[in-house]
């Protein structure tokens, strides 16, 4: 039976490939489409050069040593005048916090929602026994290491910043993924971290 089943979907697959083929969907690309890539490339790469960090680079010696770095005193300096207002995790185009919420429409209908949320607000990941991050240090912490140190070690390298300079605009208090970066290297070359 699975084995029938199988070659079903195989056999499904390989006529679905061969109108994306035919169709031109998956047809080789003609030198005119190449051209035009390769001038969006030059395009996108002129726009990313503009942008307000297109020059920063953070060390990458932070994500050799994940510990080192999560146990720096450098974290309650740091955090010390955040606000936790939230304001950078809501300009930040690669923030993807979110809550799911349930509502009550009706007496039979429930209606769940998922909401934008921030990883700086006191009350995200909210448990029944409390919140793992009780404290703003744990928060502003968790904030940076995901963008910092997380992130790169499970994407091939690539920080979750891409140099907007949002961050840096919107903060009341002036704090910042390039401030946050800048003294944890400054940390590790002092052996603080």
């Amino acid at each position: 039976g699975e084995e029938l089943c199988w070659q079903a979907v195989t056999a499904k697959g390989e006529e679905l490939t061969a109108k994306l083929v035919e169709g031109g969907v998956l047809a080789e690309a003609e030198a005119a489409s190449e051209k035009a890539v390769s001038e969006q490339k030059e395009q996108t790469q002129k726009i990313l050069s503009v942008l307000p960090l297109h020059d920063f680079k953070v060390n990458d010696e932070l994500t050799k040593d994940e510990l080192k770095v999560f146990h720096s005193k450098i974290w309650e300096q740091m955090a010390a005048g955040c606000l936790s207002c939230c304001t950078c995790t809501y300009v930040c185009p690669t923030c993807h916090c979110y809550d799911i919420r349930d509502y009550q429409e009706t007496e039979e209908r429930t209606q769940r929602y998922r909401c934008w949320d921030s990883c700086m607000a006191k009350d995200f990941t909210l448990m029944a026994h409390g919140s793992p991050r009780k404290t703003k240090v744990e928060r502003f912490r968790q904030r940076y290491m995901h963008k910092l140190v997380y992130f790169p070690e499970n994407n091939d390298g690539e920080y979750a910043c891409v140099g907007c300079g949002r961050c840096l605009q919107k903060c009341p208090v002036q704090l910042n993924i390039v401030k946050v970066a800048k003294a944890l290297e400054k940390a590790e070359v002092k052996q603080d971290v």
